[in-house]
């Protein structure tokens, strides 16, 4: 399957614009034959969430762009999907699901039908503080290959990845949000590092964000890295189409040779944590909540209780 990035340099809150920026770089794709796009984090709007101070901006921005699922910036993706008749795998957008506000990624396909969700697991410390939840596991999408969903700030967290390897991922597709400049080294250090580590090829969308006199706010490297380390392709301009084969890659994924691999080890230290989990969770299930006493209350009921028996 050809499947293409969209590097886009987002207009804080500029929807139309987006859009149609949007629009040109996916018939581009549909002409070099493209099967399935990933399109920035927050789009058509643009993530500002790492790149501004102002909570209270933030907490507005949340929340008018909070919605249930399907809403309408999930039909303008579904849009998206059915004109350029392709799969779509959308960056985050804030879902609104009862009292609680998740960062989601969609999986649409050519019908406009969503086939696949993932809510974000990992969340940063000013999400955190924006009242997003985390969501509860990560997933896997079977698209001719398994491929694990990162979401942002779990590329930044190696035990997501460790947990999509284990799940069965053949490779990883993540969507990163803007960060201020100096934040671009890390993260390509980042989506080196976890390919190394988990040998498996990663795939990072990523994009820019500036205000309406063309300021830079925060951008994201979108790139493709091999299980040894190099960089297979990497976008090297804004609003530009960054295109790979996923067999190719994975072919190619095979032919270099991996650093380290998942050995049986790693496999039994997860269940044992998993049994670990389980029993803290019976044990904290039994426990049944009573009011602090005094040494001379708690003396006090010994005695009554020896009275009676």
């Amino acid at each position: 399957m050809l499947v293409g990035i969209l590097h886009l340099r987002l207009v804080e809150l500029m929807r139309r614009n987006n859009i149609e920026k949007a629009k040109e770089l996916l018939k581009k794709a549909k002409d070099k034959g493209v099967k399935m796009v990933i399109l920035p984090s927050l789009f058509p709007v643009g993530n500002v969430i790492e790149v501004y101070d102002n909570t209270k901006r933030l907490r507005s921005l949340v929340k008018n762009l909070s919605e249930k699922i399907p809403g309408q910036i999930t039909t303008t993706l579904i849009e998206l999907a059915t004109e350029s008749e392709m799969y779509v795998m959308t960056g985050s957008i804030v879902e609104q699901a009862g009292p609680k506000v998740f960062l989601t990624s969609l999986f649409i396909n050519p019908y406009g039908e969503i086939i696949g969700k993932y809510r974000k697991v990992i969340t940063s410390p000013r999400e955190r503080e924006l009242g997003i939840a985390s969501g509860k596991e990560p997933v896997t999408m079977d698209l001719e290959r398994k491929v694990g969903v990162l979401l942002e700030d779990d590329l930044l967290t190696p035990e997501i990845g460790r947990l999509l390897r284990l799940y069965g991922a053949n490779m990883l597709y993540s969507v990163m949000k803007p960060w201020p400049l100096d934040f671009n080294k890390a993260l390509e250090s980042s989506a080196t590092a976890m390919a190394v580590q988990l040998g498996l090829p990663v795939v990072v969308a990523g994009g820019e964000v500036v205000d309406k006199y063309n300021n830079f706010l925060g951008g994201a490297p979108s790139m493709v890295v091999l299980p040894d380390g190099s960089v297979y392709d990497m976008a090297e301009k804004e609003d530009s189409l960054l295109t790979f084969e996923s067999v190719v890659l994975l072919q190619k994924s095979n032919s270099v040779r991996r650093m380290t691999d998942t050995p049986e080890e790693v496999f039994e230290i997860c269940k044992g944590i998993r049994k670990l989990a389980d029993e803290r969770a019976r044990s904290k299930s039994h426990v049944k909540w009573r009011e602090p006493t005094t040494k001379k209350e708690d003396e006090k009921k010994e005695e009554e209780e020896l009275e009676e028996g």
